[in-house]
C-alpha cells in the first residue's frame, strides 16, 4: 500500500499529466533513476511501472524493475522482470549475474546452473560474479567437484575480485575449513562491503561454529540489505531461539506464518517459543503442524509430547514421545513424562521398558521412581512395581530420606528388610519425619504389640506437641480389642491436637464398639463438621445414622471432589444400602472408568446389574473392567464364572487363558481356576500338562492331593483317585468334594463306603442337595424307601426338581403307591412335557392306574419325542399299543427296535410272541 506522501505525489503527477505535457518512457526511466539515487524505492517502483505501462516491451524498464526487486531480496518479482528483459534481448552485462542471483535466493539452483552458456560471453567481472553464484548452486545440488571447478575458474580470471574470493569461501565451507572460510568471506567484504551472499555466509559459518549470537547479528545485517527476503526470517527465527531471544524469534516466525501457515521452520520456532512461554496449547498446535514435514521432526515430537503431557493429554504425549523415546538418553526428563503418560493410559506393561537404563541420580529422581512404583502397586501391577522399586533400592543415593524411601517401598511389597533401611535412615537423621512411626506400624502389622507401643511412646515423648504417638498407641490397643485404653489414648490425642481427623474418626469407631451409640453419633457429627470431606468421617456418620442427611453429606463430597474415584465406592455402597440401585448406576455413569477405577466401583456395578437381573450388562461390565485394568484378577474370575453358569465352558477357559497369557502369567489362583475348568470338562491330558507347569510347592498339600485324585478318577485309576480325594475332602469338605469321593468309591466297587461317606457328610451339610441327590440315586438299588426319603427331601427344597419328581414317581409306582406316583408323575410332566423320559414315566403310572388310553397317548408322546431312538421308551410304547389292541402298529414299531442289553432283547422277544 502507498504511504500518504507517495499517494499525494502520485496524485499530483497524474493531475499534471492530465493538465499538460505527457511524460515519455524515457522521462519515467529518468525519474526512476533519480528516485533510486535518493533511496526512494517505492517512488522508483512506480516510475518504472509507469514506463512499462507505456511500453510493455521496453527491456531497460524490465531490467531496472527486476534489479530493484533483487536489491530488496524479492526473488519472485525479480525473476519475472529479469526473465522478461532477457526475452526482450536486453544486452546489459549485469543481466545474467542478476538473474542468477535471483534464482539463487529463490532456491532455484538448476536455474542458476542453466545460465552457464549465457555467461560465457560476459566480461570477466560479471562472469566471476556469476561463477560465485554457480559455485554455491553446485554445492547445494551436491556436485562438489563441479563447484570446485567453478571456483577455480573464478579465481583464475580475477583472483582479487571479491566474488572470486567468495567462491573460495564457499569451497572452504564445503570442506569444513571454517576458519579459512571465515577469513575469506571477511576479505571479500573488506573489498566490497555489503555483498548480501557474503553476509549470509558469515551467518552460516557462525551457526556451524555454534556461535548463534554472531549468526543472529549477521542475519539481521542481511535482512537490512534484503528486507523482502523470507529466507532470512526463517534463519533469524531459528537462530534467535537458540540464543533464548524467544519473543524476537516469534516476531519473524509470525511474519512467515501470516503468508505460509504450513511453513515447517516457522512452525518449529513458534512451537519452541510458545513452549518456553509455557503456552502449551499453542506449542502443541504449532508442533503438530510442523510435524507434517520432516524438518526437525524429533525436536518437534519432543515439544509436542512435553506440551501434551503438561496439558494432561496423555494419549498425544504417548504418541509423540513414544516415537522418540529410543533416541533419548536414559536420564532425559521426557522419559519420565512418557512413563507417566503410559501409566495414565493404562499401558503399564511397557513402563519398565520406557525407563530402561534410567538410574536415579538425585533425590527428585528417586522420589519420582518411588511414587511411580507405589502407584503401580496400588493399581495391581505388582511385578512392574517391584522392578521399579528395585531401581530405587539399587540407587547409590544414601541420604536419610533415600534410605527411608527404600525402606517404605520394600515394606509395601512385603519385604521386611525394609525395616533395616528405616533404621538406617533414623541413624542418619533421628528427626526424620515418619520413619519411627513407620517402624511402629510394621511392628503392629507383625503383631509385635509391645515393640509398636514402645516406639510410639518414645516418639510422643520427643514430640509432645504432636498427636501421632497417641494415635499409634490407640491403634495398638484397637488391634488387641482394648477399646477403653484406645479411647483414653485418642482423648489425649485430641487434647494435644484438637479435632485431628484420625482421633475423631477412630474414637467414633471405638465408641461404637463400646455400644455407646449416642456418644459415637455426637463425635461423628463433630468429625463431619470439622472434616466434611474425610472419607472415614463420612463413612462413620452414615453407618450410625443411615438417613437422607448422612447420604447427602456423602453426595456433596462426591460431587465436589476433583477425583471422584475417592468417594465413589462409599457413595455407591450407601445407595445400595438404601436399595436405590438405579441411582448407584447413575453415579457409575459419571465416572471415567479406567485402570485407576477402584475395584469396589466395578463390583458394585456388577452387583447392581445382578440385582436387576441384567446378565448382558454384567458381561459387558466385566469385559470393560478387564480391558480397563488387566491387572485386576477379580473380573477374570467373575467372567469365567459367568460363562460357566451359562454352560459355556469353552469361553470360560478362553478368559482364563487370556489372563495367563497376560499379566497373570504366574498367578497360582488363576492356574487353579483353569485346572478346575479342565477337570470339570474331563480333560485329563491338559490338566496333567498344566500341573507340570505349576509351582506345586506353593500349593496346600490337601489341594494338591485333590488335583491328583481328580486326574486319577478321569484316568480310571480308582485306588489312587480314592486316596487323593479322601485327603482332599478332609481338607475341604465341600459338596463337590463329597460327591467326587463318593463316585470314586462307588466306581472302585466300594458302594458301602460311598453311601456311608455321603450319609456322614449330610449330617453336617443337610442342605447339600447334589450330595443328597447322589445318595438317593445310590439308595435306589439298595433301598427304595431310603431313596424315596432322600428324593422327598430334595423336592421339599427344590419343588421344581423334575428329575427327583420323576424318580419319586417310579419308586412310588414300584412300591404300589399309585396316588403318590400319579401326583409326582403329573407334576414332573407339567414342568417338563417335552422330556421323553418324563412322558414315558407318566404313561407307566397312568397305565398302572387303569387309564390305558391316556397312558397310550403319553407313551406315544415319549416315543415321538425320542424319535424312536430310545429302546426302552420304544418297547414301552409297543407294550401300550398291545394293551390297546393295536397289534399292527405295535408290530411296525417293534420291527424298528434294535435291542442292546439282554433285558431289552428278552422283552423284545416277549412282545413279538404277543403279536
Amino acid at each position: 500500500m502507498l504511504n500518504k506522501k507517495a499517494a499525494i505525489s502520485l496524485a499530483v503527477m497524474v493531475a499534471l499529466a492530465g493538465c499538460g505535457e505527457t511524460l515519455t518512457v524515457e522521462d519515467h526511466l529518468a525519474q526512476a533513476k533519480q528516485y533510486q539515487s535518493e533511496k526512494k524505492l517505492k517512488e522508483t517502483e512506480i516510475a518504472l511501472k509507469n514506463a512499462i505501462q507505456l511500453d510493455m516491451k521496453n527491456p531497460q524498464a524490465r531490467f531496472s524493475l527486476g534489479k530493484l526487486y533483487l536489491s530488496q531480496g524479492e526473488s519472485a518479482g525479480a525473476i519475472k522482470e529479469l526473465e522478461k528483459a532477457q526475452s526482450l534481448k536486453f544486452t546489459g552485462r549485469d543481466l545474467v549475474p542478476s538473474l542468477a542471483r535471483a534464482y539463487l535466493i529463490a532456491d532455484d539452483n538448476e536455474g542458476v546452473i542453466g545460465l552457464s552458456e549465457a555467461s560465457t560471453a560476459l566480461p570477466d567481472e560479471q562472469q566471476v560474479e556469476y561463477l560465485s553464484y554457480k559455485t554455491l548452486a553446485l554445492i547445494k545440488t551436491q556436485q562438489p567437484d563441479l563447484a570446485k571447478q567453478a571456483a577455480k575458474e573464478a579465481d583464475k580470471r580475477l583472483p582479487a575480485n571479491p566474488y572470486a574470493i567468495l567462491s573460495n569461501a564457499y569451497i572452504a565451507m564445503l570442506d569444513e575449513e571454517l576458519d579459512r572460510a571465515s577469513a575469506l568471506v571477511n576479505k571479500s567484504l573488506n573489498l566490497t562491503a555489503d555483498i548480501p551472499e557474503a553476509v549470509m555466509l558469515q551467518g552460516q559459518i557462525a551457526i556451524a561454529k555454534a556461535d548463534y549470537e554472531t549468526a543472529a547479528q549477521h542475519f539481521e545485517q542481511y535482512l537490512a540489505l534484503q528486507p523482502q527476503s523470507k529466507l532470512v526470517y526463517l534463519l533469524l527465527a531459528d537462530t534467535l531461539v537458540k540464543t533464548d531471544r524467544y519473543l524476537e524469534a516469534e516476531k519473524y516466525a509470525d511474519l512467515i506464518l501470516s503468508a505460509m501457515s504450513q511453513q515447517p521452520v516457522a512452525n518449529y520456532v513458534k512451537s519452541l517459543v510458545r513452549f518456553a512461554e509455557k503456552d502449551y496449547e499453542e506449542a502443541l498446535k504449532y508442533a503438530e503442524v510442523g510435524l507434517n514435514s520432516q524438518y526437525m521432526k524429533p525436536h518437534l515430537r519432543l515439544v509436542a509430547g512435553a506440551s501434551a503431557f503438561y496439558l494432561a493429554k496423555y494419549e498425544q504425549a504417548n504418541l509423540h514421545l513414544g516415537a522418540i523415546v529410543h533416541q533419548l538418553i536414559p536420564e532425559h526428563s521426557a522419559r519420565k513424562m512418557y512413563a507417566v503418560s503410559q501409566f495414565h493410559l493404562g499401558a503399564i506393561e511397557n513402563i519398565t521398558d520406557s525407563l530402561q537404563g534410567y538410574t536415579p541420580v538425585s533425590e527428585k529422581d528417586q522420589e519420582f521412581l518411588s511414587s511411580l512404583s507405589f502407584s503401580l502397586f496400588s493399581m495391581g501391577a505388582k511385578e512392574e512395581a517391584k522392578i521399579i522399586a528395585q531401581r530405587v533400592a539399587d540407587s547409590e543415593l544414601s541420604s536419610a530420606k533415600s534410605s527411608g524411601r527404600k525402606g517404605l517401598l520394600k515394606l509395601l511389597m512385603d519385604d521386611f528388610s525394609g525395616v533395616d533401611d528405616l533404621k538406617t535412615a533414623l541413624e542418619k537423621n533421628p528427626d526424620l519425619i515418619g520413619a519411627e512411626l513407620a517402624l511402629a506400624y510394621v511392628a503392629l502389622d507383625r503383631e509385635n504389640y509391645e515393640e509398636a507401643a514402645d516406639i510410639a511412646r518414645q516418639w510422643q515423648e520427643k514430640n509432645p506437641e504432636k498427636a501421632d504417638g497417641y494415635n499409634m498407641l490407640a491403634a495398638v490397643h484397637i488391634r488387641q480389642n482394648e477399646f477403653e485404653q484406645a479411647h483414653d489414648m485418642l482423648k489425649k490425642s485430641l487434647d494435644v491436637v484438637p479435632n485431628n481427623a484420625f482421633a475423631l474418626t477412630e474414637i467414633t469407631s471405638v465408641l461404637m464398639k463400646l455400644d455407646k451409640k449416642a456418644d459415637a453419633e455426637k463425635i461423628a457429627q463433630q468429625a463431619i463438621q470439622e472434616h466434611p470431606n474425610n472419607l472415614k468421617a463420612l463413612h462413620n456418620n452414615y453407618a450410625l445414622k443411615r438417613n437422607a442427611e448422612a447420604l447427602a453429606a456423602i453426595k456433596m463430597a462426591f460431587e465436589a471432589a476433583e477425583n471422584k474415584n475417592t468417594y465413589a465406592p462409599l457413595y455407591m455402597q450407601a445407595l445400595l444400602d438404601a436399595d436405590d440401585v438405579q441411582a448407584l448406576l447413575n453415579v457409575a455413569d459419571k465416572l471415567t472408568l479406567d485402570f485407576k477405577t477402584p475395584k469396589k466401583v466395578w463390583q458394585l456395578q456388577i452387583f447392581a446389574y445382578h440385582k436387576l437381573k441384567k446378565g448382558a450388562k454384567i458381561k459387558a461390565t466385566l469385559d470393560k473392567w478387564i480391558t480397563a485394568n488387566p491387572y485386576h484378577v477379580e473380573p477374570v474370575f467373575l467372567l469365567a464364572d459367568y460363562y460357566v453358569k451359562a454352560k459355556d465352558a469353552g469361553r470360560a477357559l478362553t478368559v482364563i487363558n487370556n489372563a495367563l497369557a497376560g499379566p497373570h502369567e504366574n498367578n497360582t489362583n488363576v492356574q487353579l481356576v483353569k485346572m478346575q475348568l479342565l477337570l470339570d470338562n474331563r480333560d485329563a491330558a491338559r490338566a496333567k500338562r498344566l500341573l507340570n507347569e505349576m509351582d506345586t510347592d506353593a500349593l496346600n498339600e490337601n489341594l494338591l492331593a485333590g488335583i491328583h485324585g481328580r486326574i486319577a478318577l478321569l484316568d480310571s485309576k480308582l485306588p489312587e483317585a480314592v486316596k487323593g480325594l479322601t485327603k482332599y475332602y478332609k481338607g475341604y469338605p465341600s459338596s463337590q468334594n463329597a460327591v467326587l469321593l463318593a463316585i470314586a468309591r462307588s466306581r472302585s466297587g466300594d458302594q458301602k463306603d460311598a453311601i456311608a461317606g455321603l450319609e456322614k457328610h449330610l449330617e453336617t451339610h443337610e442342605n447339600d442337595l447334589p450330595a443328597r441327590n447322589l445318595l438317593a440315586n445310590y439308595y435306589v438299588k439298595q433301598s427304595s424307601s431310603k431313596a424315596i426319603a432322600q428324593y422327598e427331601q430334595l423336592v421339599s427344597k427344590q419343588p421344581l426338581n423334575v428329575v427327583a419328581l420323576n424318580n419319586l414317581a417310579w419308586l412310588s409306582l414300584e412300591n404300589n403307591q399309585l396316588d403318590k406316583a400319579e401326583t409326582y408323575a403329573k407334576k414332573a410332566y407339567e414342568l417338563a412335557p417335552n422330556v421323553p423320559n418324563i412322558a414315558d414315566t407318566y404313561a407307566k403310572v397312568l397305565w398302572a392306574s387303569g387309564d390305558k388310553r391316556e397312558a397310550l397317548n403319553k407313551s406315544k408322546e415319549a416315543y415321538d419325542l425320542s424319535k424312536g431312538q430310545d429302546v426302552d421308551i420304544s418297547l414301552n410304547y409297543v407294550e401300550h399299543l398291545l394293551e390297546n389292541s393295536r397289534k399292527n402298529e405295535a408290530k411296525s414299531v417293534l420291527l424298528k427296535v434294535k435291542p442292546v442289553t439282554e433285558a431289552q432283547k428278552t422283552k423284545t422277544t416277549e412282545l413279538l410272541n404277543k403279536i
